[in-house]
């Protein structure tokens, strides 16, 4: 699958965060596009997966021009400006509906021994009372998710996608 390309107009260090503002360069861009655009990452180039930065949250768009704030400081992985590196997108909408949700319930609970099996949000791995994972948090709306996705994402809220939409009140996608 070839990689979707991302020119790196400037880099801005803060206190908390990195801002990374970028040209999204690909000729399917729908707007709005389809899946959230973070979390996410860029790398080297199609073939070479290292990483140069994760894209924790989106926090501006305007047609192909974009920003991404990072928040994991301490890598000190910074894309150099002028460069142009491979994206990729690690959610779907349904991970950034289960995380936003706020008013959701989730119950931590064993997977039934049935002989199913579901597939976890955030990971698709398997639950079942055969599988690795046997138990996960639960929720009619959203299905499973493992215990450290569910902690991470939904619980600490990693991202600060929720906190980032309540003092901006604007969309991810």
């Amino acid at each position: 699958m070839a990689g979707h390309k991302i020119k790196i107009l400037d880099v801005q260090s803060t206190t908390e965060s990195i801002l990374i503002k970028c040209e999204m360069n690909w000729d399917d861009l729908a707007d709005p596009f389809p899946a959230p655009l973070a979390p996410g990452n860029l790398y080297v180039s199609d073939s070479n997966r290292a990483s140069v930065a994760e894209l924790h949250r989106l926090v501006a768009r305007s047609g192909r021009n974009v920003t991404f704030e990072r928040f994991d400081l301490h890598d000190q992985k910074y894309p150099l400006a002028g460069e142009t590196y491979y994206y990729q997108g690690w959610w779907m909408p349904e991970f950034m509906d289960a995380v936003m949700d706020e008013a959701a319930t989730w119950e931590l609970r064993d997977y039934p021994d049935n002989g199913d099996h579901d597939h976890l949000l955030f990971s698709y791995d398997t639950i079942a009372a055969y599988a690795e994972t046997t138990k996960g948090y639960f929720n009619a709306n959203y299905g499973w998710a493992n215990i450290p996705d569910w902690e991470a994402y939904v619980r600490d809220d990693i991202y600060r996608l929720r906190q980032y939409r309540a003092e901006n009140a604007t969309p991810f996608r």
